[in-house]
């Protein structure tokens, strides 16, 4: 017998290379703590980067309004 948590099974995986743990109730949800380091990590748009980006939302959501 191999020593490992409770409940593990050999067929599921619980955690990623990545670090991204993965919680066996919600398969989609990524923990707030992993989160946030992703965010931190990420890099932050200029200002331009922002007003494109809402521009383009308003485009699309226009265009999409006319059709």
């Amino acid at each position: 017998m191999k020593a490992a948590p409770p409940g593990w099974q050999p067929h599921q995986i619980v955690t990623r290379i990545d670090g991204w743990v993965i919680d066996p109730e919600n398969e989609d949800r990524i923990p707030r703590a992993i989160a946030e380091l992703m965010a931190r990590a990420m890099p932050q748009p200029s200002e331009i980067e922002v007003i494109r980006a809402r521009m383009l939302a308003r485009h699309r959501l226009i265009l999409g309004t006319l059709s």
